[in-house]
């Protein structure tokens, strides 16, 4: 078994191959990181100079969580949020209290939080529309082919209106209207 010095090593030379970007994303669910994961993540960002805090505080529950009580029994998993909508209104209709609980990959705890998070940060204000847009042809018409757990870039998408083909890691990123991503991941067009 490792010692906690070991482990820190480890971690804190992993968190050293990352980018500013990453490391502050990381930042953002450091509450999920063990106390030695913090430690290392907290000491390169220190060593880099950056001005990135890590967000102790888990994420905030969502509203509506079901009463804690015992009989709760699923009734089925709709497939798409209409579906999950007409259910519950008609079991409203009929007087019969429903709750709704989402459910995500362990291997996308981490990204849901955040898309959770920036969704209702700012409720008084606009929600913005995000999209997968092709780097290429900057279409809409994208379509993910793949996710692949293990590879660095599990992400693989193909455009139908140009036909550019490329991987990436699924990370929001605002690109100028007009212009191709630089680095967008491997490109295979």
């Amino acid at each position: 078994m490792e010692s906690a010095e070991q482990q820190w090593q480890q971690l804190k030379e992993r968190y050293a191959q990352m980018t500013e970007d990453e490391l502050a994303a990381l930042a953002q669910s450091a509450s999920d990181l063990t106390e030695v994961a913090q430690e290392a993540l907290q000491a390169v960002i220190a060593e880099r100079g950056l001005d990135i805090r890590l967000k102790m505080e888990p994420p905030a529950p969502l509203r509506g969580d079901p009463p804690e009580a015992e009989g709760i029994v699923t009734l089925g998993w709709p497939q798409s949020a209409e579906e999950a909508g007409r259910a519950m209104e008609a079991l409203t209709a009929a007087g019969i209290s429903s709750f709704l609980k989402l459910g995500v990959l362990e291997g996308d705890l981490k990204r849901a939080h955040a898309a959770l998070e920036r969704a209702f940060e700012d409720e008084g204000e606009e929600n913005e529309d995000y999209a997968v847009l092709c780097p290429k042809c900057r279409s809409g018409a994208v379509v993910l082919e793949e996710r692949d757990s293990s590879a660095t870039a599990p992400f693989h998408w193909h455009c139908d209106a140009c036909g550019h083909r490329w991987s990436d890691e699924g990370i929001e990123q605002e690109v100028p209207a007009g212009k191709e991503e630089e680095g967008s991941g491997q490109e295979h067009s």
